[in-house]
């Protein structure tokens, strides 16, 4: 199966491309599949991408299946099917599907109703973030907020405390405002993208690891200048609860844990594959992730 994207002069496919979908619309999806199983070929001004087999995307850790082009137009028409909410900004309309397990699927359409983008989302807890700014891309309606986890004191302009800078994707983010400066309440959640899972500490301790068996870092902000930033953290922690879960329109199970961490605990989800078997409370699990989020109201 071949997909069409649009090429950049920064070109990061984990981040803004399109794909041309039977509905005749480009959208903004490259960013939540696997890079690393994608070959991408420059033809022209395009770049050709071939889908390796067996690809993770971010929608298999909500139950959802995103490996093939049909399947991406299926998840596209269970949203238009299934939606049961909305939410509408200056430029883009949102159709949103809601269970009750928390899994959320955002279908972004622009004020030509053309479709720019689908994000998945899980509501995770909450967490206190001082906002630095916000980006949105006014042509697909994503974008991200930047601000630290857990701040309390802003002055002169910037936050003097707080844990961990991030960069944090929201699917509504074109609805904020103007909230650089401000303290809000985010439910976070963290879509695994690789990871290692160690029995307790201290096979996690023998294992070599660089990093601390707590720790967060905002691995997205370091990919090569702003065109580059990614919402992407590299995240350890010991699983204090876990959740098999079922998607109720696929059937499809995946796991929902949260991970105790640096900053706090952080709500994590997993496609099934990605374990060879469920994890426990006590394991540790360190590895790399996508961070989604959403202002509480």
């Amino acid at each position: 199966m071949i997909f069409i994207f649009n090429s950049f002069k920064n070109f990061n496919p984990l981040k803004i491309n399109y794909l041309k979908t039977n509905f005749g619309k480009f959208f903004n999806l490259a960013r939540h599949l696997d890079n690393k199983k994608c070959r991408h070929y420059f033809i022209g001004f395009k770049i050709f991408t071939i889908f390796g087999e067996n690809m993770l995307s971010n929608y298999q850790n909500i139950g959802f299946l995103g490996e093939t082009e049909q399947q991406y137009n299926q998840l596209i028409e269970l949203v238009i099917k299934h939606k049961n909410h909305q939410q509408h900004s200056h430029d883009f309309n949102y159709d949103i599907y809601r269970d009750m397990n928390g899994l959320e699927l955002w279908l972004i359409l622009n004020s030509n109703h053309q479709i720019t983008s689908l994000e998945p989302y899980f509501k995770g807890q909450t967490h206190q973030i001082g906002v630095d700014g916000l980006f949105v891309d006014e042509v697909y309606g994503t974008g991200w907020v930047q601000g630290w986890i857990n701040a309390t004191a802003y002055e002169n302009d910037e936050w003097v405390n707080g844990d961990c800078p991030l960069i944090i994707d929201v699917p509504n983010v074109a609805t904020l405002g103007d909230i650089g400066g401000h303290i809000i309440q985010m439910n976070l959640c963290a879509f695994a993208r690789e990871i290692e899972i160690f029995d307790n500490q201290e096979s996690y301790d023998n294992s070599g690891q660089i990093w601390a068996s707590e720790s967060l870092s905002p691995s997205g902000m370091f990919t090569g200048g702003e065109g580059n930033i990614t919402a992407r953290i590299h995240l350890s922690g010991e699983v204090v609860k876990v959740n098999c879960l079922v998607n109720k329109l696929t059937n499809l199970k995946f796991y929902h844990c949260q991970i105790k961490s640096y900053g706090g605990i952080f709500d994590a989800v997993y496609a099934i594959d990605l374990f060879e078997k469920m994890p426990k409370t006590g394991n540790i699990i360190t590895g790399n992730y996508w961070l989604t989020g959403q202002i509480c109201h």
